[in-house]
């Protein structure tokens, strides 16, 4: 039986996401009707790495998924489980080369997936981003440099039937690249590839990728690893964007701001920065130009778990990356995401030893009112069950790490009873790794009611 709801949720799918949002239904509600969707994760991977998919359950419904990851060569692991009621499940998937992306397809309830990839070999470091539940035809990812030290990929992944045909091009500070062996490029069905940007432009920061499928559909993803010690990844962006709001992370100042002109005009944009005290200007961001294709980067330094918010003043879009520096080598990278009402968002971690930190960055109008609550592979957590929070307009409100240290390999659930935010996750090891990634909003439908 369930290896046909697999087959069925494989059809619906279609190589594209299947999640609804509809408003929140009420307690007394019947069990929603079946449900199935896919989540995409070009996470990479290398020599020695391990890569977990953290495929978090905030209903009070048991949800099966299948897990399929893919290489080079095609589908290399194929597997099944079930994620209980309010409860994070941790999906070990093989991931010894930097093409590796894998699929989470999942059936009656609704789920979210994020990765989290701990390099080994001679590299070290973690990284940690969302899945994405589109396929898409455009991805844009601003997160790579190769000077000196730096080495800089892009994922990309086709989990689809038919064979996927893109371009791949490079923006930097000077010039857009169109490397030949790039461009109609074919990928095929149920495959992912991993291309290496310092084989086409060496030290150049920043060294920006953008993806124009051509047929098909794909997902990409950037991914960086530093010979200082450190691994970053960042799930590319679908559109340029016009408003790019970049959350702040726990305990880091310095930041390297990557902005790419993603249009065919020239664009000029600005700034600020928005903490506990209001909103402040960016003065190097102050009615900056980029040339179509163009890409910059910025270094700032800021009071820890500022939010950074970006606006296009003309011009056709931006596509932007926000670099956070850890306490030691490493640094986690995130693209930001749209505000939402609700959220879950999966620990980076991959031990009891270590820790994480929850950012709640409101970057409306008005004051959120937020609920928020721990689910570990055990269940939702219980002391404390809830934290209702106030979030200011355009302020960040940090979440105390005596929270998120109850469920160290957990997930919290966000729900905003009034008003939107983004919530950001700042994760780290005893062994100096770090990383920060947004959370995965929760359709209309499934946000769930809070623990009794």
């Amino acid at each position: 039986m369930l290896g046909a709801l697999l087959a069925i949720a494989a059809l619906a799918g279609g190589g594209a996401a299947l999640g609804s949002v509809h408003q929140r239904a009420a307690s007394s509600a019947p069990k929603p009707r079946a449900h199935s969707g896919v989540w995409y994760c070009p996470h990479g991977g290398g020599s020695g790495w391990h890569v977990d998919l953290a495929v978090t359950n905030p209903g009070s419904h048991p949800v099966s998924i299948r897990v399929t990851t893919s290489g080079e060569k095609g589908t290399v692991a194929t597997q099944g489980m079930t994620v209980s009621p309010r409860a994070v499940v941790h999906v070990p998937v093989k991931a010894d080369t930097r093409g590796a992306a894998s699929d989470v397809e999942y059936f009656g309830g609704w789920v979210g997936v994020s990765w989290a990839a701990q390099a080994g070999g001679a590299e070290s470091g973690i990284a940690a981003e969302p899945c994405t539940r589109s396929l898409g035809r455009t991805w844009f990812m601003p997160d790579g440099t190769t000077l000196r030290g730096q080495d800089a990929w892009v994922v990309v992944m086709n989990p689809t039937a038919v064979p996927a045909i893109f371009s791949l091009s490079l923006h930097t500070p000077d010039e857009t690249i169109l490397p030949g062996d790039w461009s109609d490029f074919v990928l095929e069905a149920r495959r992912s590839a991993a291309f290496f940007l310092n084989s086409k432009k060496l030290a150049t920061e920043p060294v920006a990728a953008e993806i124009e499928v051509r047929s098909g559909r794909v997902a990409a993803a950037s991914l960086g690893a530093s010979a200082g010690g450190g691994i970053r990844a960042a799930l590319g962006i679908t559109a340029p964007e016009h408003d790019a709001f970049l959350p702040g992370s726990p305990g880091s100042s310095r930041s390297e701001l990557v902005v790419v002109d993603a249009g065919t005009r020239r664009a000029t944009y600005a700034g600020k920065v928005e903490t506990s005290r209001g909103a402040q200007a960016i003065g190097q961001l102050r009615g900056e130009t980029l040339q179509p294709g163009q890409a910059r980067t910025y270094d700032l330094t800021t009071q820890p778990d500022a939010a950074i918010d970006v606006a296009l003043t003309s011009g056709d879009g931006l596509a932007l990356a926000r670099r956070s520096l850890g306490p030691s080598s490493d640094a986690g990278s995130s693209a930001g995401a749209a505000a939402g009402p609700a959220w879950v968002l999966a620990a980076g971690t991959f031990s009891r030893d270590d820790g994480w930190r929850l950012d709640l960055a409101d970057p409306g109008p008005d004051v959120a009112l937020v609920e928020v609550w721990l689910v570990s592979p055990r269940g939702a957590a219980q002391k404390p069950s809830v934290r209702t929070l106030r979030v200011g307009a355009g302020q960040t409100r940090s979440v105390g790490s005596d929270f998120t240290a109850q469920a160290p390999l957990g997930s919290v659930v966000v729900v905003a009873l009034r008003g939107v935010v983004v919530p950001l996750a700042a994760s780290s090891t005893r062994g100096g790794g770090y990383a920060t990634s947004v959370g995965v909003p929760i359709p209309g439908r499934w946000v769930p009611s809070r623990p009794s």
